[in-house]
């Protein structure tokens, strides 16, 4: 298992600035391998406040 902690900042639409963000590959990091991100946008596009966001997907390039 693969975990990195960062900081996020992005603006479109939804807004995050100075977010921690973290990245899980539970698996390894390789072309197929699932991966996992959950962060929390500042303000999202609706308005509301500290809106928690979780994405998953799988790893297509290298």
């Amino acid at each position: 298992m693969l975990i990195y902690r960062g900081k996020l900042d992005f603006d479109s639409g939804h807004v995050a600035k100075n977010e921690g963000i973290t990245v899980v590959f539970p698996l390894q990091f390789g072309i197929g391998d699932p991966a996992y991100t959950i962060w929390q946008w500042t303000k999202a596009s609706d308005g509301a406040s500290k809106v928690n966001c979780f994405n998953n997907g799988f790893v297509n390039s290298l």
